[in-house]
């Protein structure tokens, strides 16, 4: 029917997470909301992130009276698009879905929602604002325990860190294959087993430990920072691997993963589903048709090109998030 119509944007919803992944499976281009008006909500990644992600969902429709700006905030870190539905066309109650920091107001009367944004001054953003600190915070090793500390300390959301698998299946921290520039030794992560890795020492900000994924959860778990974990390698073990760890450490609800591999990405469909992902490849300053169509996550493409603004705009419109990777400048983001 899409190809038929010629229509851009379409999308299913439905409040059974079920029929979503099916027609998310059957038509990948077809984006997925699953609805959860109505629903008793006690736990926020049970109830709501996991059926979302296990269903190939990005957008999330939530009940108003669930739509606090801490729970919007908690699902929108998830990378999760966050809809809500008002509870009546009343000012209070459309003021309340906007300054929740939601993409998307689902009302009976969408004119009464376009003349309560009309009130709004000139420049008013509601919407959850994140900060990544980028393989921890600047100043310090990177993929360090010392950098995910200070980022946490500094304010961080979130700490994007990149995992890389020893030659034993162990995952440990480090963005480049060669160990060279990172640290006091020689070769290749892959070829290494987990003891030779602890032989060694990251030194560009002082000596300290390669830490594992274990070691990082460790520091992240008595806090509430998400871990944005890259699969910094097309070897779809380090995948399983990971669940490997998430079921040991049940650390589900503080981790999405994003990676420049699709087939890694395809594969944490298949054996993670319940834990967000996104694609790192460039698309934001594509077409919008082009944007929508990024099968494994729709709605939250990243990017390294230039000209974000447009991808921004298009995003928007579409009641979508985007995460912009990475912003080295204010006005790279709109900012003002």
């Amino acid at each position: 029917m899409q190809n038929q119509l010629n229509i851009l944007d379409i999308a299913v919803m439905s409040s059974k997470p079920e029929l979503v992944q099916k027609v998310r499976t059957a038509l990948p281009k077809i984006r997925g909301i699953v609805s959860f008006v109505g629903a008793t909500v006690q736990n926020l990644y049970t109830d709501i992130v996991k059926p979302t992600n296990e269903s190939y969902a990005k957008t999330a429709l939530i009940d108003e009276s669930t739509a606090t700006i801490e729970n919007v905030s908690y699902l929108q870190a998830r990378f999760l698009s966050v809809w809500v539905r008002a509870a009546s066309p009343k000012n209070a109650d459309i003021y309340q879905c906007v300054n929740s920091g939601a993409y998307g107001i689902v009302s009976d009367d969408y004119t009464a929602v376009l003349n309560a944004l009309a009130t709004y001054p000139a420049g008013s953003y509601s919407r959850t604002i994140f900060n990544v600190a980028h393989r921890g915070l600047s100043g310090y090793n990177e993929n360090s325990l010392s950098g995910t500390r200070a980022a946490i300390n500094a304010g961080a959301t979130h700490v994007e860190l990149d995992g890389k698998l020893t030659k034993d299946k162990q995952i440990v921290m480090m963005h480049d294959s060669d160990v060279s520039r990172t640290t006091n030794g020689t070769g290749t992560i892959e070829n290494m087993t987990l003891a030779e890795v602890e032989g060694l020492s990251l030194d560009l900000y002082g000596e300290e430990k390669i830490p594992t994924l274990n070691e990082i959860i460790d520091v992240l778990r008595e806090t509430d920072v998400v871990l944005v974990f890259e699969l910094k390698t097309s070897d779809q073990g380090l995948v399983d691997a990971l669940k490997n760890v998430l079921d040991k450490t049940d650390f589900y609800d503080q981790i999405v993963v994003i990676s420049f591999h699709e087939g890694s990405l395809a594969r944490m469909k298949a054996v993670l589903p319940e834990v967000a992902t996104a694609d790192l490849n460039p698309v934001s300053a594509a077409p919008h048709s082009t944007i929508i169509s990024v099968r494994f996550a729709p709605g939250t493409p990243f990017s390294t090109t230039n000209g974000i603004t447009r991808g921004i705009s298009n995003a928007k419109e579409a009641g979508s998030s985007m995460n912009c990777f990475s912003a080295i400048a204010e006005s790279s983001v709109g900012i003002t």
